[in-house]
């Protein structure tokens, strides 16, 4: 096997083909412009040059890499992730373990994926696309893969009064009579607040304002 061609654009991947001198087909690869000046800083690597076994399973892993850099991109780009949703669904594409850590790595390099950052962007959205309390939304944070101390630090940084603001909301949608209620009746109002991530001191504390 040998080095067919190479062909560095302006902008973007390198592409790289390599031909087999015996029955003639050919595998084509991209491989990121920075992977690639890693490649030919190791290995000089031109036209016409041979192609051992070691060799080209570097160019293999190295355009594995750049495809994976790609996927990535891809997936953050659709909506925030994060860092172990990322990985999770690259290697769910079949990339493995150590080409997805290249990738997660390089994201997070470039600033594509500040799990702290996009942790307080995920849980404003909760907070006013669906009202939940802070427990609530601890929670959803943590289901979907954010560090516990990125998630803790998200909840406290939204203001004590925008909680109180969701809770009156859903009371007010929910159950505005909810001081009048009967003692069963309130009960159960209370356990439907609090499974929106409500506190049952802070859901007292609005009945009490109520009154």
């Amino acid at each position: 096997m040998f080095v067919k061609t190479i062909i560095i654009p302006e902008r973007g991947s390198v592409s790289i083909t390599l031909a087999d001198e015996n029955s003639g087909g050919a595998e084509h690869f991209f491989v990121s412009r920075g992977l690639w000046q890693k490649l030919v800083a190791e290995t000089p690597i031109k036209e016409l040059d041979p192609v051992d076994s070691e060799l080209f399973d570097r160019i293999a892993m190295s355009a594995e890499m750049t495809s994976a850099l790609k996927e990535g991109s891809r997936i953050i780009g659709n909506a925030d992730r994060s860092e172990s949703d990322v990985s999770r669904r690259l290697k769910q594409k079949g990339f493995s373990a150590e080409v997805t850590e290249y990738a997660v790595t390089v994201l997070k390099k470039h600033g594509y994926l500040d799990e702290d950052e996009i942790c307080v962007r995920v849980a404003e959205l909760q907070l006013r696309s669906k009202h939940y309390g802070r427990r609530r939304i601890l929670t959803y944070l943590l289901s979907h893969g954010y560090k516990s101390e990125a998630a803790e630090a998200a909840v406290d940084s939204i203001p004590e009064e925008d909680y109180a603001d969701a809770l009156w909301y859903n009371i007010k949608k929910k159950f505005p009579n909810i001081s009048e209620m009967d003692r069963i009746e309130q009960q159960k109002a209370i356990a439907s607040l609090m499974r929106l991530g409500f506190s049952a001191g802070e859901i007292f504390d609005a009945i009490k304002k109520m009154r």
